[in-house]
Parts: C-alpha cells; structure tokens; sequence
C-alpha cells in the first residue's frame, strides 16, 4: 500500500513536472518570435528613406536659382552714323567674373539694329584683370588688325571699352594691351600706351 502511494506520486511529479515544462519551452518560443519581430522592425526604421521637409532646398535647387539670376550691364556701340557712342542696357546672367562677361558681351555687338559694334567681331579677349582701381584688359591681335574705319572708328573702339569698364566702382582707369603687349594706339591714332582715366571719356 505505501509503494503504490509513492507511486502514484511519483506519477503526478512526472506529469506535473512535464507540463511545466512544455510552457517554460512556449514562454521561451514566444519571446524569441518576439525579439525576431522588433529586429524587423528596427531593420524597417533604419533602411526606411528620410524624408526632406518643405523647407528644405537641395545643392542642386540652390545652384539652379543662382543660375538663374541676372544683372543689368551697360554697353556702349556706334550710333548709326558712326560719329557717338550710345548705351545699351542688356541684362546677362549673374557671375564671377562679371566684367569679362560684360566686355564679351560687347565684342558679341549690339542687339539694337539701330546701333553699329565698335570692336571686330573676332577679337577675342585674352585676359582681363582689375587691382587698385586700374583694369587691364588684353585683347587679340584682331582688335587692330581688323579695325577699319579711321581715326573716328579707333576713337569708338577705345572709348567703348573704357565707358563700358568705368560702370563698375573699382574700375578707376583701364590699360589696353594687345596679345599681352603695350602697344602706342590700335591703329595709329589714339593713344593707348598708357591707362586711360574714366573720367577722360564721360
């Protein structure tokens, strides 16, 4: 009588103690599907793009508006007879280097039929720097090769290039130089060996 007594209690630990064992095992299952699932979720978040706000503006969006952007200048060309300069007002896009773009845009000649260039239209601006109020500005050799015209259209050609520098503040005086050389006058005429004054041509 008492072995069956311990018997059966052997029996009940055994069953008892299975059953305790299954849910440890269910509990522990359950909490690495758990922990499976929050590392999905966080892989989610950190692989999920940022998104940029309103107010936010790209390099790219930056760069275009810059681009974009333009400045009035003031050309000088030939008026129809060829005997006065006339200004043109011409808007061209903001940069560095403003005025080589403005001196360019004069070589390019008038967009007004009712005005004549002033400079051959193959010269080609070599180099032009500004330092202590004097610009030097060098051209090709085309800008006197090819200037036709007499003492009237040299007096255009010079001028035109000192009028049209002189609309910048820090332009005081400007140097023509040809091919990088100092040259007495464009074509015999006027005299460019030294700078000119702005205030000599207004």
């Amino acid at each position: 009588m008492k072995r069956l007594i311990i018997f059966l209690i052997i029996i009940a630990l055994l069953l008892g103690g299975c059953s305790w064992i299954d849910q440890l095992q269910a509990w522990k299952n359950s909490n690495t599907s758990n922990n499976g699932n929050d590392d999905s979720q966080s892989q989610t978040i950190i692989d999920k793009p940022l998104v940029k706000s309103d107010d936010q503006t790209t390099t790219e969006e930056t760069a275009a508006t810059t681009i974009g952007e333009t400045v009035e200048v003031t050309l000088y060309f030939s008026n129809a007879d060829g005997t006065g300069l006339v200004a043109e007002k011409r808007d061209i896009p903001k940069q560095e280097g403003l005025a080589r773009a403005t001196i360019n845009n004069l070589i390019d000649g008038p967009q007004s039929t009712d005005l004549l260039p002033t400079l051959p239209s193959a010269t080609i601006l070599e180099d032009i720097n500004i330092g202590n109020g004097l610009c030097t500005v060098d051209f090709s050799s085309e800008l006197s090769d090819n200037l036709n015209g007499g003492l009237m259209a040299e007096q255009l050609a010079v001028y035109s290039i000192v009028k049209t520098l002189s609309q910048f503040e820090t332009v005081d005086a400007v140097r023509i130089l040809i091919d990088g050389q100092a040259v007495e006058s464009l074509s015999g005429h006027i005299d460019v060996s030294e700078a000119i004054a702005v205030q000599t041509v207004e």
